[in-house]
């Protein structure tokens, strides 16, 4: 509301308002636009062991309710680049996406700051980038700037393994990286695991600390909790959803 001054229209008049308090105010309106949301989900080799079905099925989830507000979705998949991207609206456009996102497969190598510059190189409308990725590129940090810097708001959703996390002795292993075939000889033993829980524990310290910094929301999901509990649990606790 806002007080009438001559030369308004007088059929934005509230005359409820005028009975109450006996002063002529003149009704103002707030137009709802649709949201653009752009789901990002990493499809690289690195995203195997259950964690591109649990990022595929959260992407699904947070689409979906992007629909049933009328929002705009676009899904886009990415590895060293981003793919073809997929863009729907309407209840129903979540068929399309289930369609679309259950022929994903984990492959390539994972390059995070050339997929995200490629995604601001596509000249989208401004709008909320939702990015599902293990982040397991050194370059995490300078990547989740590009965005930012190109005025879209963003949601980082981290999706690991269980083994990844909390990996338990295992004696002699040949660990062989998903991406690069590269082969390493390894020994799982109780001081080893801590190292490298040590190490873990840093590495997610200090995305989540500069996600706090740049006031992007941040989750991390794991591939032995349900998807409904990541989504209603840990995304809520977030922010991410609401």
């Amino acid at each position: 509301f806002r007080a009438y001054v001559p030369g308004d229209d007088p059929r934005f008049i509230d005359w409820k308002a005028y009975a109450r308090l006996d002063r002529v105010y003149l009704r103002l309106f707030l137009e709802e636009r649709s949201l653009n949301v752009y789901l990002m989900l990493d499809v690289s080799g690195s995203m195997g062991f259950g964690k591109l079905d649990l990022g595929r099925a959260v992407a699904l989830s947070l689409a979906h309710i992007a629909l049933l507000s009328y929002d705009s979705v676009v899904l886009i998949p990415f590895s060293e680049r981003p793919g073809h991207p997929a863009r729907t609206s309407g209840r129903r456009g979540i068929f399309k996406l289930m369609s679309i996102a259950g022929m994903f497969e984990p492959s390539g190598r994972t390059d995070l700051r050339r997929s995200l510059a490629g995604f601001l190189n596509m000249r989208w409308e401004p709008g909320l980038l939702i990015l599902i990725s293990d982040l397991l590129d050194p370059a995490v940090p300078e990547a989740l700037k590009i965005p930012l810097l190109g005025g879209f708001e963003l949601d980082v959703i981290q999706v690991l393994s269980a083994e990844e996390i909390d990996p338990k002795p295992s004696g002699a292993l040949t660990l062989v990286d998903a991406e690069t075939d590269e082969r390493r000889e390894v020994v799982l033993d109780e001081a080893s695991i801590e190292r490298y829980k040590r190490r873990m524990e840093r590495f997610l310290r200090g995305i989540e600390e500069f996600c706090a910094s740049k006031g992007v929301r941040y989750a991390l999901i794991r591939t032995d909790e349900p998807v409904e509990r990541a989504v209603f649990g840990r995304l809520r606790r977030a922010g991410i959803v609401i």
